[in-house]
């Protein structure tokens, strides 16, 4: 193919390289290379990072069934990668899996799947997501901290829920939605390690409380030497103090509500 240019016409285009994939573009091949596999296939490319063995023993059930809480946790792994993301798709990857392994296959009903994914034990998941972060974690070398220092960003989200009467007690709806209008709503917050991206560590609460609620929950999880990247709703004095009396450090936006001028010293600074 020639290059359509005024300058060096006749050029191709072979000789001026490519451009540069985006880490998003390589990472959605990648996503989409690993989604052409099978689910046993997908189980042992992870197999270091979620070995067989941390799986059954969070398992809480000895019966034999369709949906095993390893079949059910690799369906949810996979339909959670997908772009589909519908529950159909992953019964028929079951359905796939079963067959390769000379297995009687599962109705193309949804629902004993659904019921097997609800099934998942919370330690499970939750092991299963330390085992990633350190994984993660021991791959970080000097070359990767900033300055010599490992940094991490805090921040709030909110997501709903289904309506249901325990959620709406627990995690009640925002007050300006009339009774019966709205769904209940949960408020995280999180703590992500930007080294390389994963998640450490979050908690959750109802929508009405604090920020900073989350925050002293998960101030722990900051160690000396650190640096914690957040926005305004951190950056008050006693926040920063707390931090820096664990020799952590903080950078952040100043509060709307807090005058500075640079160009003025403070009283004492050099």
């Amino acid at each position: 193919m020639l290059r359509q240019s005024a300058f060096l016409t006749g050029f191709p285009t072979l000789l001026s390289g490519r451009a540069k994939r985006s880490a998003q573009e390589r990472l959605r091949q990648e996503r989409e290379h690993l989604h052409q596999k099978g689910l046993g296939e997908i189980s042992a490319i992870f197999a270091d990072e979620i070995p067989p063995e941390l799986l059954a023993r969070h398992a809480d059930t000895d019966r034999t069934r369709v949906y095993s809480q390893e079949v059910t946790f690799w369906a949810f792994f996979e339909q959670v990668l997908s772009e589909d993301g519908s529950c159909a798709q992953s019964v028929a990857r079951v359905q796939q899996w079963h067959a390769q392994a000379d297995l009687p296959a599962p109705s193309a009903n949804t629902a004993s799947y659904v019921e097997a994914r609800q099934r998942l034990p919370s330690s499970m998941l939750q092991s299963i997501h330390h085992a990633l972060f350190t994984a993660l974690s021991t791959r970080i070398c000097s070359a990767d901290l900033w300055r010599g220092h490992r940094v991490k960003a805090i921040d709030a989200t909110s997501v709903q829920m289904p309506d249901t009467a325990f959620n709406q007690q627990a995690y009640p709806q925002p007050s300006g939605q009339s009774p019966g209008c709205g769904f209940p709503v949960v408020q995280l917050v999180g703590l992500i390690d930007l080294i390389h991206g994963g998640l450490e560590n979050f908690v959750e609460s109802p929508i009405a409380v604090s920020e900073l609620r989350g925050f002293d929950l998960l101030l722990p999880y900051v160690a000396e030497n650190e640096v914690l990247v957040g926005d305004r709703a951190y950056s008050s004095y006693e926040a920063i103090a707390r931090l820096h009396g664990g020799g952590a450090h903080f950078v952040g936006r100043v509060h709307q509500s807090r005058r500075i001028d640079f160009r003025k010293p403070e009283p004492g600074a050099r």
